[in-house]
């Protein structure tokens, strides 16, 4: 009896699993499409330098908000530098640290794609109540937590 539960748990943990992982891709699809000037992964970067101290940050400290590698961000920094979204420089207190900085041009590209993100979030929750969405997001962070992290938003 006990058998038959826990295959049933696994193969319901599974659905969960594969259906985050499906709607994450989703999501990306229908933002990156709607906006060509930057990626999701690229906007969460410079959401994460925008909420450093100073606006500043090293590729390490974002790679930590971002809960991501240091060669993942060291993909995704030198695209948007490429676009004149950021500029990255010497740290003044550790040469051999890179800092990353929003441009005018990160700010607006950034502005455009929060407009875009804003239209798809509405449409993607307009079904869902207040409580709804509360209990949802109470029960990602639950998920988020599984390895005894605490789960740390970059939007504070």
């Amino acid at each position: 009896m006990d058998n038959k539960i826990e295959k049933q748990e696994i193969s319901l943990m599974q659905h969960i699993y594969s259906t985050i992982i499906s709607l994450s891709r989703k999501l990306d699809k229908q933002v990156n499409s709607s906006d060509s000037r930057l990626t999701t992964r690229q906007y969460m970067a410079i959401l994460a330098i925008q909420c450093s101290p100073n606006a500043e940050s090293s590729m390490i400290n974002i790679a930590q908000k971002l809960n991501t590698t240091k060669q993942n961000i060291n993909q995704i920094i030198p695209a948007l530098e490429r676009k004149g979204y950021v500029t990255r420089s010497a740290c003044t207190n550790n040469k051999r640290s890179v800092s990353v900085k929003v441009t005018d041009a990160g700010q607006k590209a950034m502005l455009a794609y929060s407009g875009t993100g804003a239209t798809v979030m509405k449409e993607f929750f307009e079904d869902f109540s207040k409580n709804e969405m509360d209990t949802l997001l109470n029960l990602l962070r639950k998920l988020n937590n599984y390895d005894g992290e605490e789960y740390s938003n970059i939007i504070s």
